[in-house]
């Protein structure tokens, strides 16, 4: 049955219930938890009567407007991610976010990240007074994990600033979720936000559920019918899918078994080569991309559920296979541990213990009826995330924050922008504001007993302070710029990228350079202000008199 957008549908049957734009990054074809959430979350709202229309980067041949089954999708103008064909990002996104605020007229926004999209859709329902929600799904080691060759204080420096940077954002929010109360804690840790609501990502029972054993769904890839260890989701360094291609070599000397990895991404070649390093090329097989409605087949195929990911704040494919009553095996990371509990449902191990993850993976293997113990334990946890529940939940959320606006003032006039204070004292502002503070230097000495205008000194520290951070930033960038080929897994497909990284690493330098340097001026010239003889301007006026 074609499922006919809350647009549509109010036009049909009177009025909508609530009129809601979700903002994401990314939206499917891409393939990754945050597209996924996304589109589930707007097909359960449609379901129930909502009037939903979805913000995310235009796909390539993509309309600006879409109807799709689900929502109505606005695109914004995008381009690939490099090195990322299946991802594209939107740098020039404000004045479209404006556009669709002005044109779509929702009551209520919900950002699903930081970036671009979600930046401009967060600035354009803040200046509009519309409330927004914001789920967050970023942990900064999504990025450090590829630039884990930089020294450690240069990493934990860019973690620092990429917490501060999501905070710059969230910190306008009505309301922010989080997929687990892990990620909630994450949240108030780190100084984001004071609090934040756990609402899970979901997963549809109906689709998702045990079934006979059957190999079938393995079969349509040409893979052979042997007892199945599976991963599912992109190809990336933060998954640790290497860690997975390591214990299968250490459990392949006792038992038959496969690894069956379904996902695409940049790390394949890589993948490719640490299987065939490792001598199980043979059994391990990469599908590429599985359609979402093929992947309960691929669910039921395999064994046992393998996530070595260091950077989870829930994992909806760890979901599906547990809803698919499969026993995971999973690292003890991040916000893995709240689905897999250890000795019940299947077994934690720590990052990087490879020996400690091929036991446990041979011991599941090695022991049908413990699988399906621990299979029975999965279903039954999976089914407290029932995605109609979440669907539940987010409108509840909707409707409280809906209710609290209308009796409260805008955000505007109850809380001061954060970052308003440098953004005065930059660019042309800057320089209106020190005229202004010269103009009032007489009132400021009557005040302060001297000659130094205050105004204008904080305005030169201030800089002082931004030029010394970017000066900083700039260094990083120079120096993760220059490493990157020294990596042994940069494999560039294409001469242009050679010729990109060469000419960033001067780029970057000469900014740092010139940043410093500016940063240097700015210290001595508040350094001047501050240091200045003062003296009390009275008796000054009465000895010239």
């Amino acid at each position: 049955m074609l499922r006919v957008p809350g647009a549509v549908r109010a036009a049909r049957s009177g009025e909508a219930d609530i009129k809601v734009l979700l903002a994401s990054e990314t939206y499917p074809p891409d393939a990754n938890g945050a597209a996924y959430f996304t589109q589930r979350l707007a097909r359960g709202l449609t379901e129930a009567d909502h009037d939903v229309h979805v913000a995310c980067p235009r796909a390539p041949g993509g309309g600006a407007i879409t109807l799709r089954d689900e929502a109505v999708v606005h695109g914004a103008p995008s381009m690939q991610v490099p090195s990322y064909p299946h991802l594209r990002f939107s740098p020039r996104s404000r004045g479209w976010a404006r556009a669709t605020i002005r044109i779509v007229k929702p009551e209520l926004v919900h950002i699903q990240n930081h970036f671009c999209v979600g930046r401009a859709m967060a600035k354009a329902a803040h200046d509009a007074g519309i409330p927004f929600v914001a789920t967050n799904h970023f942990v900064p080691e999504n990025f450090t994990v590829h630039v884990d060759y930089l020294p450690r204080p240069f990493t934990s420096a860019l973690t620092t600033l990429l917490w501060r940077d999501l905070a710059r954002v969230y910190d306008r929010a009505t309301c922010i979720t989080t997929p687990t109360p892990y990620a909630a804690e994450l949240i108030r840790e780190h100084r984001v936000a004071s609090s934040a609501t756990a609402i899970s990502c979901g997963v549809d029972l109906a689709r998702f559920r045990p079934r006979p054993a059957d190999r079938r769904g393995l079969a349509l890839f040409g893979i052979a019918d042997r007892p199945t260890c599976l991963v599912v989701g992109r190809l990336d360094r933060d998954k640790r899918i290497d860690e997975v291609i390591g214990a299968l070599a250490s459990v392949h000397e006792e038992l038959d078994v496969q690894l069956v990895i379904v996902g695409q991404g940049k790390d394949l070649a890589r993948l490719r080569r640490v299987a065939e390093a490792a001598g199980v090329a043979q059994s391990v097989a990469f599908t590429g991309f599985v359609e979402d409605p093929d992947l309960p087949a691929v669910y039921a195929a395999a064994d046992v559920y393998v996530n070595a990911g260091i950077a989870e704040l829930q994992s909806i494919s760890t979901l599906e296979a547990m809803a698919c009553g499969k026993p995971v095996v999973a690292a003890n990371a991040m916000a893995l541990p709240h689905l897999v509990r250890n000795g019940v449902n299947g077994y934690t191990f720590e990052s990087g213990d490879i020996s400690s993850l091929a036991a446990r993976l041979g011991k599941l293997l090695g022991d049908p009826a413990r699988r399906a113990r621990m299979g029975k334990e999965s279903r039954a946890i999976a089914v407290e995330h029932d995605t109609r529940d979440t669907v539940g939940a987010y409108e509840a959320l909707y409707r409280q924050v809906l209710a609290t606006a209308a009796v409260r003032a805008p955000r505007s006039d109850r809380r001061p922008d954060r970052c308003r204070g440098t953004q005065l004292l930059t660019g042309s502002t800057g320089d209106r504001v020190a005229r202004e503070s010269l103009s009032l230097a007489p009132v400021l000495t009557e005040q302060r007993g001297d000659d130094r205008p205050p105004t204008l000194v904080f305005e030169a520290l201030m800089r002082c302070r931004a030029a010394l951070l970017a000066g900083l930033v700039g260094i990083v960038a120079a120096l993760g710029i220059a490493a990157v080929p020294i990596n042994s897994d940069f494999r560039p497909s294409l001469s242009w990228e050679w010729a990109l990284y060469a000419a960033l690493v001067p780029v970057a330098a000469m900014l740092a350079v010139w940043l410093m340097r500016r940063a240097a001026e700015d210290v001595k010239a508040g350094w001047s202000l501050l240091a200045a003889p003062g003296g009390n301007s009275r008796e000054r006026s009465a000895r010239s008199r």
